[in-house]
């Protein structure tokens, strides 16, 4: 398995926002609702894929 570069967060809040992962990974927790954002939007939730 080979290492990912962090990005670089390019406003305040998302500079804010990564310290905040990287202080304390074992308390965090990524959320993401990617239906109609990075897949088509499907009549049953269940059935979106990415």
């Amino acid at each position: 398995m080979g290492s990912h570069p962090v990005p670089v967060p390019t406003t305040s809040a998302g500079r804010e926002g990564l310290a905040a992962l990287l202080a304390r990974p074992g308390r965090a927790v990524v959320g993401l609702d990617f239906d109609g954002t990075l897949a088509e939007i499907v009549p049953d939730p269940d059935q979106a894929r990415a």
